[in-house]
């Protein structure tokens, strides 16, 4: 019986631009390539393997470091639950007040003096590209 050999996918090279959670008072920003067969097979493998002590906030990802130097938008971003949910509290609003603070019993955010508790913060998702 003959065995097929399963060729390998090439794996393109991709440029990401990561921010961790603040630490302490700031993010730290990491500028580097990642490889994936697609752009989200590259973003699940960065995301997998990012270790800022603080946690993952956000990444994008371009098709390389020209695009992000160009002001282009990403081929797709990863968000924290955080961001996702502030996002989702403030859609439409034009301006608002935000707080965000983490203590004993978890992570919560201000929108506007109103209080949420964020679930599993420093998990998140891949969400489409906006425009700039």
């Amino acid at each position: 019986m003959k065995t097929k050999k399963i060729k390998k996918a090439n794996k393109k090279e991709y440029f990401v631009v990561a921010n961790s959670f603040a630490a302490p008072f700031f993010s730290d920003t990491a500028e580097e390539y990642t490889k994936g067969v697609d752009p989200e097979d590259a973003m699940q493998g960065f995301v997998r393997f990012y270790g800022h002590p603080c946690g993952l906030y956000s990444v994008a990802l371009y098709k390389s470091a020209d695009p992000f130097h160009k002001s282009q938008k990403p081929l797709c971003k990863w968000l924290c639950n955080l961001e996702l949910e502030k996002q989702r509290l403030t859609k439409g609003k034009g301006s608002y007040s935000f707080l965000h603070s983490a203590d004993k019993v978890g992570h919560f955010i201000e929108i506007d003096h109103e209080r949420h508790y964020i679930p599993d913060p420093g998990k998140g998702c891949i969400v489409p590209a906006r425009g700039n």
